[in-house]
């Protein structure tokens, strides 16, 4: 049930929200789900309808030996100090009142035929009460926060109104120091689906009622503010966009009933390593699923990779994919094909290549196809307290970001553009400054191909270093800078170049 009205007159009256959710099926293991209520309850009436434990109020708070249960209902505090499983906090009461726009991480366990504590039954959510309305102005801030010893900065937030809320309405957003993606766990697909704005496995930016969700601060002073303007009438929609506005290839693995989405991005104003339009591929919540995702020169996992749209020679992703079944090793034939939301200039040549079969399996046309084999290693994805969806014992599961080797990656995606631009140099390049001799200004002139960071620093002929000119993350293209000398002496100088590619030098002159 949604509502978008941007304002109610109750009257004295409430509202009575529900949400239709997937039970497991008989004897079928339960899972995670991503909860907030969109009204100002308390948790005992969000869940009233759920089986629940492990804290004061919940329906079962021992098991049969009277030993306390692992809590079923869990929230993050990100400010927490000690590891990100310690951060999950469990509820103190369920008569608490509800935290407008606080995503809750809930345990639905299903029907168990040989425990009858655990019989859920109901499919439908039911929470009575006002809408969050938060301030005067109608706006609601999530509770957000970034702590720079943790340097995270994970934030599990949800929905705090009873319509769908539009991520991309940038006239219903207030967003400082926030990535642009979010990550909606999608239990029936057994992974989360992300959205940078632009693109992703979400298809777009709405959050529907109910729905909690996790965002990425990045630096402190990082808050959320959502307004009724973010409102819309709909649950579904149609995704529109710019023609030429960015390039898009969307990689689809298959392996069975098990699917995985990866998008590699590209935009004018992106960088090579991270940036706010990246998407981390969080670790599965399910004990089956398969999970692709590019890798980054740091080593991090993304389910969407934002690169420049600006090179001039060819550029390399590693690209790889995990899973598992049952908790154990994953085996079989996986197809791999691009997505329908492929978008790919005609002047670039793409490739996937099998670093097993060292030749190249996918060209750019979508109806390509590639089909190959997996065998996992079970044993990177367990964590300390085992089996993360036992039945009984919900296991208190942050959004793993794990890592992995560029030199690992099973695929490299090879992008070759085949079109020269005037700005765009082909090589790096440190240029001789001009004028030189010279006393007391000149310029130095140098070129990158491809973004990254660049430092250009100033030694004198005894190795110490007198200066730095140029310490900042370049977009590809020729740049210059300046120098003054009228304070330094005469005499000749080495100016450096640093860059992820390697370092140039060249030697000055300053005569006064």
């Amino acid at each position: 049930a949604s509502i978008a009205a941007s304002s109610q007159n109750y009257n004295g009256g409430q509202f009575r929200a529900l949400r239709t959710i997937d039970i497991p099926a008989t004897d079928t293991p339960g899972g995670w789900r991503l909860f907030s209520s969109p009204v100002a309850s308390t948790h005992a009436d969000l869940f009233s309808e759920l089986t629940t434990q492990g804290y004061t109020g919940a329906s079962l708070g021992t098991d049969f030996e009277g030993s306390p249960l692992m809590p079923s209902v869990l929230w993050y505090d990100e400010t927490f100090e000690g590891t990100d499983n310690q951060r999950w906090r469990a509820l103190n009461n369920a008569t608490d009142a509800t935290v407008a726009g606080r995503g809750l991480f809930s345990f639905v366990f299903g029907n168990i035929s040989t425990d009858n504590r655990y019989n859920q039954a109901a499919s439908t959510l039911q929470v009575s009460g006002q809408e969050n309305q938060g301030n005067s102005n109608g706006e609601v801030s999530l509770p957000v926060t970034f702590t720079p010893e943790g340097d995270d900065g994970w934030n599990l937030v949800g929905n705090p109104f009873l319509a769908t809320i539009d991520w991309d309405n940038t006239n219903g957003w207030d967003l400082t120091n926030i990535d642009a993606s979010i990550y909606i766990w999608d239990h029936s697909a057994a992974e989360f689906l992300t959205w940078n704005g632009t693109t992703g496995s979400l298809g777009n930016g709405f959050i529907k009622p109910f729905q909690g969700f996790w965002i990425k601060a990045n630096d402190t002073g990082a808050s959320a503010i959502v307004n009724q303007d973010a409102k819309t009438a709909t649950t579904n929609g149609t995704f529109y966009r710019h023609l030429n506005e960015h390039h898009e290839i969307e990689l689809v693995f298959s392996m069975g009933e098990l699917n995985s989405r990866t998008y590699i991005m590209f935009s004018e104003d992106a960088r090579s390593g991270l940036d706010s339009k990246d998407a981390f591929r969080l670790r599965s919540l399910a004990d089956t699923f398969i999970e692709a995702y590019t890798i980054t020169r740091d080593e991090d996992r993304l389910a969407i990779n934002n690169l420049p749209s600006r090179f001039a020679r060819p550029v390399e992703i590693p690209l790889n994919i995990d899973g598992l079944r049952n908790n154990g090793r994953l085996e079989g034939e996986v197809t791999l094909q691009l997505g329908d939301k492929t978008n790919i200039p005609a002047h670039w040549d793409v490739e996937i290549i099998d670093t097993k079969m060292g030749s190249a399996t996918v060209a750019q046309r979508i109806q390509d196809t590639y089909t190959f084999t997996i065998s996992t290693n079970p044993r990177m994805f367990k964590g300390p307290e085992g089996n993360p969806n036992e039945m009984h014992q919900p296991h208190m599961e942050e959004p793993v970001l794990m890592k992995s080797a560029p030199s690992d990656a099973r695929f490299i995606v090879r992008i070759t553009p085949n079109e020269n631009h005037d700005d765009v140099p082909a090589t790096f390049e440190l240029a001789q400054n001009y004028p030189n001799p010279f006393n007391p200004e000149t310029t130095i002139q140098y070129s990158i191909p491809e973004d990254g960071p660049v430092q250009i620093e100033l030694y004198d002929m005894t190795g110490r270093r007198v200066t730095t000119l140029v310490n900042e993350y370049h977009q590809a293209g020729r740049h210059e800078t300046r120098l003054n000398a009228a304070n330094l002496a005469s005499g000749v100088y080495i100016y450096r170049m640093i860059t992820l590619e390697g370092s140039f030098t060249r030697k000055m002159t300053l005569i006064k």
